[in-house]
């Protein structure tokens, strides 16, 4: 099974804002001023997303580029202003190709949008990197038991409850989808072949010179809050 693919103007503007957001962040290369990107974080997580947009829109390209477009999603993503916050973690992949919460917010994106297929890949990818997130494997669990495999979604929801027994919707989510059958002669999803996906999209928005050197930057764990019974995201 191959995920739908996105809707051409995620495609379209993502990648081109992309591209030339990047290039600018290394052309430039401006210092960013690290307490109006704790502010901006405190505004978000107290709901006050259009105050935190205003404290971004302070800064010139930031060196915390990762960040910086992380944390304009989230506010984006709050305020209801989809296309926005797909485009702007697009471009904190673009900067930091192994940002795992920018991939988890992103595949939550597309399971409020019904697109539960396309969320699969970032979310597949997303536990490749951050293995101890019970976050993400629930939140794949849910892509994948609405996108019918029901197999592995049991085993997400099981790796979830296993790393955060607290967890508030994991044992739940686990014993309904026991309950339920897979039909029969139902293809596995590949998800190795998923997250390669979705490395490979990455990579297409990027700029040449924005291309990641490997490292990872420290993810920020402040970054999580519940949204629904059933997944959770780092907003």
């Amino acid at each position: 099974m191959k995920p739908k693919q996105l809707n051409r103007w995620t495609r379209q503007a993502g990648l081109a804002a992309v591209t030339l957001t990047t290039a600018l962040v290394f052309a430039v290369g401006a210092e960013a001023n690290p307490d109006l990107l704790t502010q901006a974080r405190d505004a978000i997580n107290a709901g006050r997303s259009e105050e935190a947009l205003s404290q971004l829109n302070q800064m010139e390209t930031p060196a915390n580029a990762n960040s910086y477009h992380r944390l304009r999603g989230r506010a984006y993503h709050n305020l209801g202003r989809t296309p926005e916050a797909i485009v702007e973690y697009q471009k904190a992949l673009a900067v930091n190709p192994k940002d795992a919460w920018s991939m988890n917010n992103l595949g939550l994106i597309y399971l409020q949008l019904g697109q539960h297929e396309n969320a699969l890949p970032p979310l597949a990818r997303a536990i490749e990197i951050r293995t101890d997130e019970a976050v993400m494997h629930n939140n794949l669990g849910v892509a994948l038991e609405r996108s019918g495999y029901l197999l592995e979604a049991r085993d997400c929801y099981a790796n979830a409850a296993a790393v955060d027994p607290t967890h508030p919707t994991a044992a739940a989510n686990l014993v309904r989808v026991e309950a339920r059958t897979p039909e029969a002669g139902a293809e596995p999803a590949d998800l190795a072949g998923l997250a390669d996906q979705f490395e490979a999209e990455i990579s297409d928005w990027q700029a040449p010179e924005s291309a990641s050197s490997g490292e990872t930057e420290p993810q920020d764990s402040e970054d999580t809050a519940a949204l629904t019974d059933e997944t959770q995201d780092q907003k």
